[in-house]
């Protein structure tokens, strides 16, 4: 179900509907957090706001970490999964009804932009993969291992679009670089090479003219 979530988010993304995206984006933070308590062994009352229940009901609670045999890289993967799902749940219904004021509504639309859309689809998709990796180290029945290995493809796709997209915006600018300087080849180093791009990061690239 998180996985569908996570895919409507994306679509919605994709077509410029932004507070439809995070609203889903949000589900999926939801049932991914749902999800792990669940597996856990916990009875979850119906609530929005998981993240809190596994800092509040088993993070905070150091004896408990030790009776459910939660390694120290299971409790890191944790603190990952609710640091990022924190700013989803923190939305609220915004993402839905907007925000009232004293003189008017405030409509989704105008509260929520492509880049805060596409933040917090990035925080959806880190979810799934950390979600991921966490039961990984658990011990798991077949149905489960392969609800993971499903998750775990569609998260390698998504990824691999992405990387497509960055590559694709990468020669484009070296196609208007052609036409200032005769270049024969560009050679990429580092991080884009290996499809880890990161637009913060700097990048490596050798030219032949």
């Amino acid at each position: 179900m998180a996985l569908r979530e996570f895919d409507a988010a994306n679509g919605d993304f994709n077509d410029g509907r932004n507070s439809e995206s995070i609203q889903h984006s949000q589900q999926c933070a939801e049932r991914i957090c749902k999800s792990i308590i669940s597996f856990l062994g916990f009875v979850l009352k119906k609530t929005h706001h998981p993240a809190d229940y596994i800092v509040e009901e088993i993070l905070e609670k150091p004896e408990l970490i030790q009776s459910l045999e939660l390694s120290s890289d299971e409790v890191k993967i944790l603190v990952e999964i609710v640091t990022l799902s924190s700013p989803l749940e923190k939305q609220g219904t915004m993402p839905r009804y907007g925000w009232e004021t004293k003189d008017r509504i405030i409509t989704p639309d105008e509260i929520y932009k492509k880049e805060i859309s596409k933040m917090m689809l990035e925080n959806a998709s880190q979810i799934l993969i950390k979600g991921c990796e966490f039961y990984r180290l658990r011990e798991l029945d077949e149905i489960l291992k392969n609800k993971v290995r499903e998750v775990e493809k569609y998260v390698e796709k998504h990824e691999l679009i992405k990387q497509n997209e960055y590559m694709k915006l990468i020669f484009s600018y070296f196609e208007i670089v052609r036409k200032r300087i005769d270049i024969n080849a560009v050679l990429l180093f580092g991080s884009v090479a290996r499809g880890r791009q990161n637009l913060l990061k700097a990048m490596r690239v050798m030219l032949t003219y």
